[in-house]
């Protein structure tokens, strides 16, 4: 029989996606390294953003689903505070969605005439949406983290309750033991 590789606990697994949400927020760049609007507008770059937005948003969501799932109809306190950021986390992954949808909506618009306030108003909307869209993607990686640490709370007072009890807990992604 093939051994099996074990899973990170679900803490650690969290931590890994909050620091993917939080490189990837970061790592998605609009302005250049002057610190504005490229010309002509990376618009096949912005489609990237969007499609990356949007593989987070279902990466995001289908890991909320599958913890509250995994722990039933009577969740702990802090599980519920885990679920609650999650659903936060899928939120802002969401939001991080439409930002970067609006960027490139109005990336493909007809540039307005150069020096003009309609042209000065088309670049801050695509610098605001963009960077609203980061946004939502450091929020939905604190989000995250925060769930983290709670998941990471309940196990604590887990074990803490099992050594008073004079028991071991199982953590939930471990096989359970066969009595022998």
């Amino acid at each position: 029989m093939p051994s099996r590789i074990p899973k990170p606990p679900p803490s650690q697994q969290l931590q890994q996606v909050s620091t993917e949400l939080r490189t990837i927020g970061l790592r998605l760049q609009l302005l250049d390294i002057a610190g504005k609007v490229p010309s002509p507008l990376p618009i096949a770059e912005l489609r990237q953003h969007l499609a990356t937005a949007q593989i987070l948003a279902t990466n995001t969501a289908l890991l909320s689903r599958k913890f509250t799932h995994g722990h039933g109809n009577n969740p702990s306190e802090h599980t519920s505070k885990a679920m609650a950021e999650l659903e936060s986390a899928v939120a802002h992954t969401r939001e991080a969605v439409h930002s970067f949808r609006e960027t490139v909506s109005i990336a493909m618009s007809p540039a307005p005439k150069p020096g003009t306030l309609a042209a000065s108003s088309h670049e801050w909307g695509l610098v605001i949406n963009h960077a609203d869209g980061r946004g939502h993607l450091l929020r939905a990686s604190d989000a995250v983290t925060r769930a983290a640490q709670h998941v990471e709370t309940h196990h604590s007072v887990e074990q803490y309750i099992a050594q008073m009890r004079g028991t071991v807990p199982r953590r939930p992604d471990s096989p359970p033991r066969s009595h022998r």
